[in-house]
């Protein structure tokens, strides 16, 4: 289940989707929303009822991920999922032969009574290590998952919108400063501005600010820090502002959620000519022993990548540029390191940490090992041990100027 964890709006929909597939896996002769609720210990059906009716979650995106599974994990190019769409329960007597989305027979359903899809490897399909079903299915897909895992996760801050705004860092005023350089004007767009971090930097510099957030929760944060700057519900694809109204748009930590086949063109449009993008990412100076350590240690989802400094330049270089063939709207990217840190206690920066997007996402038993293995960590090192202690950091920043 940890794979398709993303793929649930909220933690209760993942949890009841892990017991109604331990339900369906089960010894249950019989095996509804009635059966599945009592032997999971539930009085009554109603939240199954409601994750298969009503709740938020991409079910495309979930069979896609079991497809992966199915091909990957155990590597046989003669499994086979059948994933049934009509609702009929396949207990017929012929056999059919399912074509995957282009149109090609990969394999057959026996006892079939109703219509489905093949995912996965199977009799007569190509092997998953070329261009076979996995990927014409993700390429059939691939832009709308690319666009449902952001929107997911751009989401998933609202539950943990107050615990944010109380521990993320502010970002390095030089970094600012360095982004804003080549502006024309003092116009600033704040863009996925959060709980208004970096909406609080520019306010202290001097810049006229607005704010687009597309989460209410982290927008009702910003609105109560920051009463004096205008924030409005948006995102970088759907901007609500007017042609050429800001001189820069500035994101903190939050250009890679970005589909910049549609929020390139969108930027550009509220940019006046030669205006500016740049991302800033808070990351962690793992060139410091005991940071290294804890990222090891943390994992990928709590420290990734971008995250720290030994990688953050080639995870960003080219986050400014759509991934489909859209025109690009900005031209080379200049990317500069500036030094930062933040007064943390071992509980907070576990609290701090517990609010990264793969950490909200995770299974309830799966976050709680994981803050316990960083809190077990952070009380073995002497550095943070015990009381107050800077946690050494640098705001990355990448730039570009609009073509």
């Amino acid at each position: 289940m940890s794979r398709t964890a993303g793929r649930f709006a909220r933690v209760e929909s993942r949890r009841r989707a892990q017991k109604l597939v331990l339900g369906l896996l089960s010894d249950l002769p019989r095996k509804d929303c009635w059966t599945i609720a009592e032997w999971a210990g539930d009085r009554i059906p109603d939240g199954r009822q409601h994750l298969l009716g009503r709740a938020k979650w991409y079910a495309d995106q979930v069979r896609d991920e079991v497809g992966d599974y199915v091909v990957e994990y155990p590597h046989d190019d003669e499994a086979v999922l059948v994933v049934d769409e009509t609702g009929d329960v396949k207990k017929g007597t012929d056999t059919v032969g399912v074509r995957d989305s282009v149109g090609d027979l990969v394999g057959v359903v026996t006892a079939a009574a109703g219509g489905g899809w093949l995912i996965g490897g199977g009799a007569g399909s190509r092997s998953s290590g070329d261009a076979g079903v996995a990927d014409r299915r993700r390429r059939r897909y691939g832009s709308r998952m690319d666009q449902d895992e952001r929107l997911l996760h751009s989401s998933s801050f609202g539950a943990a919108a107050v615990a944010y705004a109380e521990h993320r860092p502010n970002y390095a005023q030089a970094a600012v400063r360095w982004a804003l350089e080549p502006a024309s004007g003092p116009r600033v767009l704040d863009l996925g501005a959060g709980t208004g971090k970096l909406s609080a930097t520019l306010v202290a510099l001097g810049a006229e600010v607005v704010a687009v957030e597309p989460d209410s929760a982290m927008l009702t944060q910003l609105r109560r820090s920051l009463p004096t700057v205008r924030a409005l519900p948006g995102s970088a694809e759907a901007i609500p502002l007017p042609d050429t109204s800001v001189d820069a748009v500035l994101a903190g930590n939050a250009m890679h959620w970005f589909d910049m086949a549609v929020a390139g063109p969108e930027i550009a449009r509220v940019l006046a000519p030669g205006g500016i993008l740049a991302g800033l990412w808070n990351v962690m100076d793992d060139d410091v022993e005991w940071v290294s350590e804890l990222a090891r240690v943390s994992g990928s989802a709590a420290i990734g990548p971008r995250d720290t400094p030994t990688s953050w330049r080639a995870e960003t270089a080219d986050l400014h540029l759509p991934k489909t063939g859209v025109p690009a709207r900005f031209g080379s990217p200049e990317q500069e390191m500036f030094p930062h840190g933040q007064r943390r206690t071992a509980d907070t920066l576990v609290a701090t940490l517990a609010t990264r997007a793969g950490v909200l996402v995770m299974p309830e038993q799966e976050q709680e090992a994981t803050l316990g293995r960083i809190r077990a960590f952070l009380a073995g090192r002497p550095e943070t041990a015990r009381g107050e202690f800077t946690l050494p950091m640098q705001t990355g920043v990448l730039r570009v100027r609009r073509l």
